[in-house]
């Protein structure tokens, strides 16, 4: 997963909410260690 404007998200990307992406961080979708969605979203471990 990443932030709209990571350079690592390529062009198969499709935009989500931010519960959605909430949702999949928490069901264990992997972030973006360059972009950190999870952080972005507030989602610290």
């Amino acid at each position: 997963m990443h932030v709209g404007e990571c350079w690592m998200a390529g062009k198969r990307c499709r935009a989500v909410s931010r519960e959605q992406a909430r949702h999949a961080l928490a069901e264990g979708v992997k972030a973006c260690r360059q972009c950190q969605p999870d952080t972005a979203l507030g989602m610290l471990d």
